[in-house]
């Protein structure tokens, strides 16, 4: 019975340590394949989908949730797809994008890569994508609020609070939305937003967070 249960405990070693090896290899080839991209993005967008399937298949890994290199390179390629979508929508405004929601995904891991960093250039690495992700959120935001999907709208623009909100308590706060009247302008834009959702107590959260910083307009009131 023992042998057994040896033989068992083998076995799940043996597939444990096989798949970190996977989700080590398969990060490296993602972030080879994202530094290709980057020489020439216009010559190697293929390498930038490469990427992103390469660190999508990281994710098999269930050790690579709690992995930061994973998770800062999943944010930051995904963030790079966006970018590269959004710059194609708007020389075609019909072109369909791969996937809207990877803004989110991208966000999503970034958050969960901050919680992991151990040092101070790891999270410096992290500051700086949330910046480039929170341009592409913005962007998300704008295209929904335009198309009248208030709830993405809404959701996007909230994300680029939370991104200001965790710069600031970095002291990285130059970084984005740096200047009052760009961060007003933000809360209220995200605030018409949790509105026309009909997200009413958010809303008046921020509408009351503008008052109070001295964002006093005819359209807050309206909002109330």
């Amino acid at each position: 019975m023992k042998n057994i249960l040896y033989v068992i405990l083998a076995v799940i070693l043996s597939i444990s340590v096989c798949h970190s090896q996977d989700l080590q290899k398969n990060v490296k080839k993602a972030k080879r394949a994202l530094n290709k991209y980057n020489l020439d993005p216009k010559a190697n967008e293929a390498d930038l989908m490469e990427a992103m399937n390469l660190i999508i298949e990281a994710f098999d890994a269930p050790e690579a949730a709690n992995d930061f290199d994973a998770q800062a390179s999943k944010g930051r390629i995904l963030a790079e797809v966006y970018a590269n979508e959004n710059a194609k929508v708007l020389l075609d405004p019909n072109y369909q994008m791969v996937n809207e929601n990877i803004v989110f995904d991208a966000a999503d891991a970034l958050m969960q890569a901050l919680g992991l960093a151990d040092k101070g250039w790891k999270t410096d690495d992290v500051m700086e994508s949330l910046t480039f992700n929170a341009v592409n959120l913005s962007n998300a935001g704008i295209r929904a609020f335009q198309s009248e999907n208030f709830k993405v709208a809404y959701n996007a623009f909230n994300e680029t609070l939370n991104v200001k909100e965790v710069l600031d308590e970095n002291k990285k706060g130059d970084m984005y939305l740096s200047k009052p009247d760009e961060l007003n302008n933000q809360k209220y834009y995200t605030a018409l937003a949790a509105q026309l959702d009909e997200n009413y107590p958010r809303a008046k959260d921020l509408y009351e967070s503008l008052l109070d910083g001295g964002f006093n307009t005819a359209d807050i009131y309206q909002g109330f």
